[in-house]
């Protein structure tokens, strides 16, 4: 399953992975969030250079993004097909 543009590729991805898989030290799920993290922070600074720079905003902008993903894949959303262009 793909989300729709960056934000949903972003939130397909994050949704795969475990707070126990990187709490244990597993490089590969170490390095894919920070690939993520920089895809966010990318993301936020191209739509505003300012809030790019802003750690408040890019929190905001990853909380929302995990739990939409949440939402499509487990929860009410999931009847939407897991379809983020649904959304």
């Amino acid at each position: 399953m793909r989300g729709a543009g960056i934000f949903g590729d972003i939130a397909v991805g994050l949704s795969s992975v475990t707070s126990d898989q990187v709490a244990c030290g597993d490089a590969r799920m170490i390095q894919a969030g920070d690939a993520a993290y920089g895809e966010l922070v990318a993301t936020v600074t191209a739509v505003n250079p300012q809030a790019g720079q802003d750690e408040v905003t890019i929190r905001f902008a990853w909380a929302a993004i995990h739990g939409t993903a949440m939402l499509l894949i487990d929860g009410p959303l999931a009847a939407t097909g897991g379809r983020a262009e649904d959304v």
